[in-house]
């Protein structure tokens, strides 16, 4: 490091403080002004400050100055800002407002000029009209320093009160997207100063703090790293070189630094200013040479301010001498000197792209946007920067706290003590874990809080290799704790947990995989990692596919199973232009899901389907009915097939803060249209629900788990629900095509009769006709339907599939010679071995007997449960069990490794049970109808009122009568179809109403067989007592709890008092 061995020569330019100085676009005049009525031009093509410079009168002081190529904007303290024309050196009034203006920027088109003043606004000039104009609120202070960013998307600006924000500049919310506390507010006064930059990359800007200055990069806003001074004094001005190479700062003690972006621990050179205080910077555009000013009013000149051995400050490629082959092309817009100048703005040094990976592993450096100039060369072609990456849960630094982790378990906070932080682990659930802390050595910047354990992870730095670290909850196992280092030269760059593994991606585009006791389990690579995300025994990566085009990210997204190393899907990840992703994670059952910076919650639709995985937006927070008038921005945890557990972050930021928030669940409300109305809101329940039911069904097929009367079919009520209250709505507005396509839509052969109904309420005859056909066909292909045809599309789960792979020395049929005879017998006739029973008993076939008759089940294919009995009652009676109960197996495993088949086997026998009870009670109850029909005649069929009782009949419809009576009902039945869709939609599962004769008799329904509350729980409490002893036989503790939900066994049948 150089000090003092510098070539700066100064010279007298005011007669008072120097408030700016700055370079115009060509580098041919240095522009200075100060506390006084003048502002001096300095001719720089003589290579001297000698020259005598131009002066320009001002009618009030100026305390900032703007230049740019032609015109010179001005603010000054008498709250106005002035446009001077260099040429002419006449001067017009821009803008005036109230109180003195302090600091001034204009966008890199040119079209729009930042002012900020002693208010704690910002206004934003439209220079085309300077009367359209906006401001931006937030500052509690005064604002000190502004700076568009390369592309004029953003804007940043800090203030006396200790805060830096950025602004969006191309949204209509006027609201901060970010707001980084840069010192305490106690600690700040109005001659306080916070220098911001922007680099000229677009990728970060750089924030003069009390010592450091630090680097914060763009659209994640968290803190990348940090230029060391190496001093004590606090930093007052900022400044790129034109390639963005160098960085200069200076001190309120008059030092002077520059640092090479590589190396940000120590400046590449100082100078001490013995003049005076330092109180503006700016590198010439088209030389090597920086100049600066004083308080005492003085220019000061640093020739040579680089050597050419390490890179010019302004240096530019050479133009292709082969471009000339092409002039017709070049000149079509602005010839070749623009393509050279693109070349210049699209390329980039190959080692500042390594400085940005090798730092903290988090950035990518983009290529330099072109200015407006060079747009119509460029239109084929649009640079944007890579998708930065992310750790999920994680939130950036802020007043040396931060939060390592936050999801549906717990948090991970860190809080930095310089030489070292200390972590804590906290967890919702106080009971299940105890909280801990200790203390981190390592600074820990990324963590994930899994089911077993957690996992941290550190970047290299120094000598210090990148490093990984696990601690498990298990209290019983010693030396339970691990940690890795990985090779120099690579570092964990995103990390993960599942049920079983630590996944940790790396800087090489490694994916390394660990048990929970830190072996090496797989080895494999996907690329450059964003985040990933792990549940069960799958793990979701979020990876770059390649450079972004024409706006938009080219992401990539791969799930692996990691405990068998097979891909289960893979695709690309829908990201536009100005969109990141904030949160990535599965859901409570294990949906793939992302959070983009929009507010809307994406999952992966058919995720279980081979190449059939879609990303569909099921939740937009946006839509969230709030009390203010500005949405409030989310910051997700998790969700759940209905809520979306998130925190709500305070007012002007987009992370939670300290202490611990509130977590705040919101409805999951999809983005379609005209969810003003009645219609538009059911269609997206009914649309939401069918999504997630068809994610449902996927995962229980998937996990070989037979669906009877699970949430899946309760979801399928509900869309029916939801689809005959449009049905009602359709009707009432006589669109009858869009109530048929409703009713073909619908999940339940019942629901399509109510449906009837509904059409024959409204007098849509055709339409019941219509209706009645769809019913016909639904009910040809429910016959007709196979019910393994989607196993061929899902993929089953390896590790969960027990049902479909069977241990064949478990099952096993009489003795052994008898096995390998039934074994030889089968493999000739190509036919599975049929099924066992869970409970380690043989089964052997009677040759005298139905096999269909005493096992009550067939043969079926090897995908479907080998616990489902497939046959009826015959003339025996209903089927008891799974065959003849010789003895039991000695050869079979023990019963506790087979528990996972027990639990479905207990399921299965309760609910075979039940369905075999209630064709019985059907039985008896047909009898009793036919008997009480034949001695109550009831006249007519159908709709009837008696008593005042409205019932309905699913099957026998009335005719229409001619007679005036019947014209009379048939209109109050009009008049009172509301209080009919009521009782329509009030039915638990679309089952009908009773009927009553003439007497007041209770006549059962054609359709719905009532069976006692009394019959009903002494069914249900025989099967579970049945079931239990089975399992406790077995010393196997029984998964059917008095508790449990068992009604749903029955569905289909109406309970009097459900």
């Amino acid at each position: 490091m150089a000090k003092d061995m510098v070539k700066v020569t100064s010279r007298w330019a005011h007669g008072a403080e120097i408030t700016g100085v700055a370079y115009t676009p060509d580098g041919s005049y240095v522009v200075t002004c100060a506390e006084e009525f003048t502002m001096h031009l300095f001719p720089q093509k003589e290579g001297n400050l000698d020259s005598s410079a131009d002066k320009i009168e001002t009618d009030e002081p100026v305390t900032c100055i703007v230049v740019t190529q032609g015109y010179i904007f001005t603010g000054s303290s008498d709250c106005m800002v002035r446009k001077y024309d260099l040429e002419t050196q006449e001067h017009s009034i821009l803008v005036r407002y109230d109180l003195k203006i302090r600091c001034l920027a204009i966008s890199p088109d040119e079209t729009l000029l930042a002012v900020g003043t002693e208010s704690t606004e910002i206004r934003i000039v439209n220079m085309e009209d300077p009367e359209k104009c906006w401001s931006f609120k937030g500052h509690k202070k005064a604002v000190n320093s502004l700076s568009f960013d390369p592309l004029g998307e953003f804007l940043i600006s800090s203030s006396c009160d200790g805060t830096v924000i950025v602004w969006n500049l191309k949204s209509k919310d006027t609201s901060p997207v970010e707001t980084i506390p840069v010192m305490s507010p106690t600690t700040t006064d109005s001659n306080v100063k916070i220098p911001v930059a922007w680099h000229p990359s677009n990728e970060y800007f750089v924030i003069g703090k009390d010592k450091d200055i630090a680097a914060h990069h763009r659209l994640t806003w968290k803190k990348s790293f940090t230029y060391r001074t190496g001093s004590s004094d606090a930093v007052q001005c900022l400044a790129w070189s034109a390639n963005g190479k160098y960085l200069s700062a200076s001190s309120t003690n008059a030092e002077l630094w520059i640092w090479q972006y590589k190396e940000k621990e120590r400046p590449l050179l100082t100078h001490k200013h013995k003049n005076g205080g330092i109180t503006d910077i700016a590198w010439a555009p088209n030389a090597n040479r920086l100049v600066f000013t004083d308080t005492a009013g003085e220019l000061s000149r640093w020739e040579d301010v680089i050597s050419p051995e390490k890179g010019l400050p302004f240096d530019k490629p050479k133009p292709d001498p082969l471009a000339g082959l092409f002039d017709e092309a070049a000149v079509e817009d602005h010839g070749i000197e623009d393509q050279e100048m693109a070349q210049e703005y699209l390329s980039d040094n190959e080692s500042l792209k390594d400085f940005i990976v090798d730092d903290d592993n988090s950035a990518y450096l983009q290529k330099k946007p072109a200015p407006n100039s060079l747009k119509p060369t460029l239109k084929s072609f649009s640079a944007k920067e890579l998708h930065p990456r992310f750790q999920p849960g994680s939130t950036s630094l802020r007043d040396e706290r931060r939060y390592l982790a936050f999801n549906l378990l717990g948090l991970i906070t860190s809080v930095n003590h310089g030489t070292h932080a200390t972590v804590s682990v906290e967890f919702h659930d106080k009971v299940a874990h105890r909280g801990y802390h200790f203390t981190d050595n390592f600074n820990y910047s990324m963590a994930c809080l899994g089911l077993t354990g957690a996992l941290f992870a550190a970047a290299s730095a120094g000598e210090t290799p990148s490093t990984v670290f696990y601690k498990t909850y298990d209290s019983w196992v010693t030396k339970s704790e691990w940690q890795i280092s990985l090779p120099e030269g690579e570092d964990a760059t995103a990390i993960a947990l599942n049920a079983e593994s630590a996944i940790v991606a790396t800087s090489r585009g490694f994916i390394r995989v660990f048990s929970q006791s830190g072996i090496q389990t797989a080895l494999f690579s996907v690329g450059s990692v964003v985040a990933a995300a792990g549940k069960d025994d799958m793990v979701l990566l979020i990876y770059h596919q390649g450079e972004p085009f024409q706006g938009s990210q080219n992401l990539g997204y791969s799930i692996y199973n990691v405990e068998t190393g097979q891909r289960i899907q893979q695709g690309s990840v829908p990201v536009s232009d100005n969109i990141f992703i904030k949160w990535l994670g599965f859901s409570e059952g294990g949906i793939p899901a992302y959070f983009d910076s929009k507010g809307v919650l994406y999952i992966l639709n058919y995720y279980r389907r081979v190449d059939q995985g879609q990303w569909t937006a099921i939740a937009d927070t946006t839509l969230v009915e709030t009390d203010s008038d500005q949405s409030p921005h989310y910051w997700p945890i998790g969700f759940t097939d209905g809520e979306l557990s998130c925190i709500k972050c305070r007012r002007g930021e987009t992370e939670p803060s300290f202490p611990k928030p509130f977590v705040a669940e919101l409805p999951l409300k999809m983005p379609t249209l005209y969810q003003d109305t009645p219609a538009g809101q059911h269609e997206e329940a009914w649309l939401r629900q069918k999504i997630l039911s068809g994610l449902n069904k996927d995962e229980k097929i998937a996990m070989s788990i037979e669906r009877t009367d699970n949430g899946a079919a309760k979801k399928e009520l509900e869309m029916d629900k939801l689809a005959l209250r449009m049905i009602d709505l359709a009707c009432k507005a006589e669109r009858t095509q869009k109530a048929l396509d409703l009713t073909a839509m619908l999940c339940n052969l019942k629901s399509i009769d109510l449906a009837v109904e509904i059409a024959r309420i409204h007098s849509l005859h055709s339409l019941m006709e219509r209706m009645n056909k769809v019913k016909e066909i639904k009910m040809i292909e429910e016959e007709d339907r196979d019910p393994n045809a989607d196993l061929d599309l899902i993929m089953a789960n390896p590790t969960l599939a027990v049902s479909t792979t069977r241990n064949q020395e478990v099952y096993k049929v009489s003795t052994r010679e008898e096995d390998r005879e039934l074994e030889r017998k089968t493999l000739q006739r190509k036919e599975p071995i049929k099924p066992n029973d869970p409970f380690g008993r043989r089964v052997v076939k009677d040759s005298n007997k139905s096999t269909t008759a005493q096992n009550g089940a067939s043969a079926g294919s090897a995908t479907s449960n080998p616990f489902k009995k497939k046959g009826g009652p015959s003339a025996m009676g209903p089927s008891k069990g799974f065959g003849s109960i010789v003895e039991i197996d000695k050869a079979a495993k023990p019963i506790t490794e087979r528990a996972s088949d027990l639990f479905e086997a207990a399921d299965c026998l309760a609910a075979d049970e039940q369905r075999a009870r209630a064709q019985k009670e059907q039985s008896r109850q047909d009898d009793l109808f036919k008997k009480r029909k034949a001695n109550n005649t009831v006249a007519g069929a159908g709709s009837a009122t008696v008593g005042g009782q409205k019932t309905l009949s699913m099957f026998n419809r009335p005719a229409l009568s001619s007679s005036t009576a019947d014209a009379k009902r048939f209109k109050k039945q009009q008049d009172d179809e509301d209080r009919d869709m009521d009782m329509i939609m009030d039915a638990d599962d679309f089952l009908e109403e009773t009927r009553q004769d003439d007497d007041g008799n209770e006549i059962e329904s054609q359709v719905s067989v009532r069976i006692p509350a009394t019959q009903e729980s002494e069914y249900l409490e025989e099967s579970i007592e049945e079931t239990r002893g089975h399992l406790e036989k077995t010393r196997v503790a029984s998964s059917l709890s008095p508790t449990r939900n068992t009604s749903s066994i029955l569905a289909g049948f109406k309970f009097n008092g459900s």
